[in-house]
């Protein structure tokens, strides 16, 4: 049974992170320490499984943890799909998925480059931690950006 999107929706809303790396490229990871979620992630869109010991020596009660983590296409189709449904994170998925998608091996430059930066500026001020759910001061000051609401 496939995983529905408005479940991978509250999933990655609670558990999920989207971020343009410093390649310039789309990554998206949700953690958690219940293995079967995970690997059924796997399981129906491929990417990468890594297991996370948080030094379980020092506090034993501790779980393990578990990190599906996707890139290129497969983030993409993953936002796509899942871009609907989205409530928390759907600002961080929209931003996220004007970038362009990249061809493996051709080198970002110039104009692609620049506006990639820009985007992972946006990501990063609605990633940020202990802040609001969106500084508008600053998100304005990026590239003129007026749209945000300001409730």
């Amino acid at each position: 049974m496939k995983l529905s999107a408005a479940y991978l929706a509250g999933l990655f809303d609670g558990e999920g992170s989207v971020q343009i790396t410093n390649r310039l490229a789309i990554r998206i990871r949700i953690s958690n320490t219940y293995e079967p979620i995970i690997r059924r992630l796997r399981k129906q869109f491929g990417a990468y499984v890594n297991v996370v010991d948080p030094g379980r020596r020092k506090k034993p009660h501790w779980k393990v943890g578990y990190v599906w983590q996707a890139s290129g296409h497969v983030a993409r189709n993953f936002l796509k799909l899942i871009g609907p449904y989205a409530v928390i994170k759907a600002k961080q998925i929209a931003i996220a998925l004007q970038v362009v998608p990249h061809i493996r091996g051709v080198k970002i430059q110039g104009k692609e480059a620049a506006q990639r930066k820009v985007l992972r500026h946006k990501l990063q001020l609605l990633n940020k931690r202990g802040s609001r759910w969106c500084d508008v001061k600053k998100w304005n000051k990026v590239k003129g950006n007026h749209s945000i609401e300001t409730k």
